[in-house]
C-alpha cells in the first residue's frame, strides 16, 4: 500500500493560523490567568536557582529552562512556565517534519492533534519535567527516521535527543530500546555501524554532567527512581491498573485512543503502512511496560506521556486514510475549548473559591499558600532562614518569599527523603534565626530539637479557610541559635 496523497493533509494556512493562535492564547493565559504555583513547581524553581547538574529527585533541564524563562520575563507564572508552551510547539513542528521524512500525509494534522491533546492543553499551564523530556524523545524519533536515509546524521540527532531527554526525566532511558527496535522495524533498514556508535557517544556526552553529579552524590537521583517504582510490597493491584488505563483515555482523548487501537491492530494484523509499524515502536513498548508497572505497584497517568507524540502521527495518518477527518476536527475543537476554558476557570475559582466546595478547584491543596506567604512576609526578615519538615510547604514558600534557596533548612533524620533534606539539612549548631512552618503541629520540630527545645523563642498559628469544606492550619515558630540572630 502506498502513502496517501499529501493534498489530504491539513491546509498550511489553517495549521499555521491555529498553531500561532494556540500558542498566543496559552502565553496570555499564563500572563493574566495562571494557576497558583504548586509545590512541585516551587521545587523545580528552586532547582533552577541552584544551576546544578543534578538534584535529588530529577535531572536539571527543567530547572535550567525555568531560570532562563525568568531571566526573560521575570519572577511570575509566565517566566516560570514560558518554555513549557514553547516546547509543546516545537514538538508539534517536529511531527510535521517526521511525516515529511516518512513520506506520509498527515504531518500538519498530527502537529495540531498533539497541540490540542487534553493532556497538552493542561500541561501548558504547569511547569513539569514531562515536556522537556518529550522534546528530547521527539528529537530522538526524528533522528531514527532520518537515519533511514542518512545514518550518521540521523543517529547523531537521535543521540542528541536521547541525551536531552535524559536531562529532562529518566523515563528517557527507554529510548535506547526504542532506537534498537526502530532499526529492526525500519522501512529501509539503515546500516547500524558506525551510526549506533555515534548515537551512544552523543547521548553519553549530553547526559555526562548529570551522570557526574550522580556519581558525586551517591547516585541519589537513580535511587529515587527505584524508590518511586515501589516494588517492595504486594505485587498485584488490578484496581491501580484499571485507573491507569482509564486515565490514558483522558490524556489522549477517547476518540483518538480508539483510533490508535484500530490503527495498531491493522498495522500488526492487516495491511497497514510500514511507516505506522515503525511509529508504533515508540508507542506500545513503553505503554505496556507502564501498564504492567501499574499492576505490580502503581503508575501515575503522566508516566506514559511521551508515547502520545508518535501516537498523534499514527492516528493522523490512519484517520486520513479512512477519510475520518471529523474525528480529528472534534478532538482539535475540544482541545481549543480546553485551552480557552482553563484560564477562564482559573479566574472564576480565584475569585470565588471560598464560596465553593474544593472539588471544583484543581489547586485546592495549595490555594492557601499565597495568603500564608503574605502573612509570613511581615515577620520574616531577609536574613531569616525557612525551616520545615514538609517538602511541599518549603517549596510553596521559597517561591513566594524574597529568599534565596540557600536559606532553606529541612529537618533531616537518617537517610534524606527529598532534595532539601539532602542539600540543606538543619543543624542546631548552625547559628541564625529560623522561622519554622508546619501543617502537623510543632511536634516534629520539638522531637527533632529534643533537649534543645529552649531554642524556640515564639510560636503562633495561622488558619486559612480556602473553600467551604476545606481549612488549612499552619503552625509557625521562631528559633534563635546564637545571640542576637533574630534582630
Amino acid at each position: 500500500m502506498t502513502a496517501s496523497n499529501p493534498n489530504q493533509d491539513l491546509a498550511p494556512q489553517w495549521f499555521w493560523g491555529l498553531f500561532a493562535a494556540l500558542l498566543m492564547a496559552r502565553f496570555l493565559g499564563l500572563a493574566f490567568a495562571g494557576f497558583p504555583v504548586g509545590p512541585d513547581e516551587g521545587q523545580y524553581w528552586a532547582y533552577g536557582q541552584e544551576a546544578a547538574f543534578g538534584h535529588y529527585s530529577k535531572p536539571p533541564l527543567l530547572g535550567w529552562l525555568i531560570a532562563l524563562g525568568e531571566w526573560i520575563w521575570g519572577h511570575n507564572p509566565l517566566g516560570l512556565r514560558f518554555f513549557i508552551v514553547v516546547i509543546h510547539g516545537l514538538i508539534a513542528l517536529l511531527l510535521v517534519r517526521i511525516a515529511e521524512l516518512l513520506r506520509v500525509s498527515g504531518g500538519r494534522w498530527a502537529g495540531l492533534l498533539y497541540l490540542t491533546l487534553p493532556a497538552v492543553a493542561y500541561s501548558s499551564n504547569i511547569a513539569s519535567t514531562d515536556p522537556p523530556m518529550m522534546l528530547g524523545w521527539t528529537l530522538a524519533l526524528y533522528g531514527v527516521v532520518r537515519a533511514q536515509h542518512r545514518p550518521i546524521i540521523g543517529f547523531f540527532w537521535a543521540g542528541l535527543g536521547c541525551g536531552l531527554a535524559m536531562l529532562g526525566k529518566y523515563t528517557a532511558l527507554s529510548i535506547f530500546l526504542m532506537v534498537v527496535l526502530s532499526w529492526w522495524f525500519s522501512v529501509q533498514r539503515p546500516k547500524i555501524w558506525p551510526g549506533i556508535l555515534v548515537f551512544l557517544v552523543m547521548a553519553f556526552l549530553v547526559m555526562a554532567p548529570n551522570l557526574y553529579w550522580n556519581a558525586q552524590n551517591d547516585f541519589a537521583s537513580f535511587r529515587h527512581v527505584g524508590e518511586n517504582a515501589a516494588l517492595d510490597g504486594p505485587l498485584f493491584h488490578p484496581d491501580h491498573m484499571l485507573e491507569f488505563v482509564i486515565a490514558q483515555f483522558g490524556i489522549f482523548g477517547p476518540l483518538l485512543m480508539l483510533a490508535l487501537i484500530m490503527a495498531s491492530w491493522k498495522a500488526c494484523f492487516g495491511a497497514g503502512l510500514p511507516q505506522i509499524r515503525l511509529l508504533l515502536v515508540w508507542v506500545w513498548p513503553l505503554l505496556l511496560v507502564i501498564v504492567i508497572q501499574s499492576l505490580l505497584s502503581r503508575a501515575h497517568a503522566n508516566w506514559a506521556a511521551p508515547v502520545y507524540v508518535a501516537a498523534s502521527l499514527v492516528v493522523a495518518i490512519s484517520l486520513l486514510q479512512q477519510n475520518r477527518r471529523v474525528w480529528m476536527q472534534i478532538s482539535c475543537a475540544f482541545g481549543i475549548l480546553l485551552t480557552l476554558g482553563l484560564p477562564c476557570a482559573q479566574v472564576l475559582v480565584a475569585q470565588h473559591h471560598t464560596q465553593w466546595d474544593d472539588r471544583y478547584d484543581l489547586a485546592k491543596r495549595f490555594r492557601f499558600a499565597d495568603a500564608l506567604a503574605a502573612d509570613m512576609a511581615d515577620v520574616v526578615k531577609p536574613n531569616y532562614n525557612l525551616l520545615s519538615h514538609d517538602r511541599k510547604l518549603l517549596s510553596l514558600l521559597v517561591y513566594r518569599l524574597d529568599h534565596e534557596v540557600t536559606q532553606i533548612r529541612a529537618l533531616t533524620r537518617g537517610h534524606p527523603g527529598n532534595h532539601y533534606e539532602m542539600a540543606y539539612p538543619f543543624s542546631v549548631e548552625e547559628e541564625g534565626c529560623y522561622i519554622f512552618a508546619g501543617r502537623h503541629g510543632l511536634a516534629p520540630l520539638k522531637e527533632f530539637l529534643g533537649e534543645h527545645g529552649g531554642l524556640i523563642k515564639d510560636q503562633w498559628q495561622r488558619r486559612y479557610r480556602t473553600h467551604k469544606d476545606r481549612e488549612v492550619l499552619v503552625d509557625l515558630a521562631q528559633l534563635e541559635i546564637g545571640e542576637g540572630q533574630c534582630r
